[in-house]
């Protein structure tokens, strides 16, 4: 029984001690964006640290205990803010509603026909679209058949596509010179109640080169285009609580309306534990609240958020 205790101790010591370091690791990624990846990690090290937390309290372990509490204050302030920071509803306005939904309809999607059910199921007033240049391309003229559309390029097949209710009219937008741009495409809408700017953009993983200059440069487009309503949403491939998209809210101006969604992996035995699929509006809009879609075979979950038309 004693030898028992032992090596429960000292699995769960070791446990607590790693998931604290990789936590404690990641806080460096407020200078080093590759260091912030370990961020992404977070919401898989909170579970963890709470178990380990529990067993060391059952076996009075102290110094075991106090490793994890550190871990699990740390990441849990970390995760939690940024949860808060896009979770909180915002009720004022009486304009009216609209869904709008992202996915990630994955250029390999083994099973392209799903997505036409979850899309139509939901009929989003908006949808906004990345990845439609595989598998997907062959299904995007059954998505929602009574929206308009609006590919990325002329040709076809495009990497985004926006589907909205109502008219679209794509806008120019003014790419940085000499530095990597986002994949991006933004429109205007012509709803009843008004013009509305949306932008639907996939930007690269964060460790990728060149992949922090196109997050400020989508920031700096947002921000440039926000003088009247803007919804932007996509894959931002940045996850929440890391501190890229804490700055790119900052810099953007924009609001993010999901609070913790985990959209990434939909398609392996590991359940989604991350969320880098995000939808942001400005100060035109209210929050109703977001949920998470199904799949529809994508490597990537959506999410379709309420957002309610308000005068600033």
């Amino acid at each position: 029984m004693m030898r028992k205790r032992m090596v429960l101790r000292a699995l769960a010591g070791m446990a607590g001690a790693a998931a604290t370091s990789l936590i404690l690791v990641g806080q460096l990624g407020r200078t080093h964006h590759t260091l912030d990846q370990f961020n992404v990690f977070i919401p898989l090290l909170l579970p963890v640290l709470a178990l380990a937390f529990a067993i060391c309290l059952r076996l009075r372990d102290r110094a075991g205990m106090a490793v994890a509490a550190i871990g699990l204050a740390v990441g849990g302030f970390q995760l939690g803010g940024a949860t808060l920071s896009g979770a909180a509803r915002d009720t004022r306005g009486d304009g009216p509603m609209i869904k709008v939904m992202t996915l990630s309809t994955f250029h390999a999607n083994p099973r392209p026909l799903d997505l036409v059910k979850v899309v139509n199921d939901l009929d989003p007033d908006i949808a906004l679209l990345q990845e439609t240049n595989g598998t997907p391309s062959m299904i995007v003229g059954l998505l929602l058949p009574r929206h308009y559309r609006l590919p990325s390029c002329t040709g076809m097949p495009c990497s985004l596509t926006i589907l909205s209710r109502w008219p679209l009219r794509k806008v120019k937008v003014d790419l940085p010179k000499h530095s990597a741009h986002p994949d991006l495409v933004m429109a205007d809408v012509a709803a009843p109640f008004g013009t509305l700017r949306v932008g639907d953009v996939h930007l690269k993983r964060p460790y990728a080169k060149g992949a922090q200059d196109v997050l400020m440069a989508t920031a700096a487009i947002a921000r440039a285009n926000s003088g009247g309503p803007l919804i932007l949403g996509g894959d931002f491939n940045a996850a929440t609580a890391t501190f890229g998209l804490a700055r790119f809210a900052q810099a953007s101006g924009l609001r993010r309306q999901d609070g913790f969604v985990p959209t990434y992996p939909a398609n392996r035995p590991l359940p989604a534990f991350t969320g880098i699929d995000h939808i942001y509006a400005n100060g035109h809009w209210s929050r109703m609240g977001c949920r998470r879609t199904a799949a529809g075979g994508s490597d990537h979950y959506g999410v379709l958020c309420r957002l309610r038309w308000r005068a600033r």
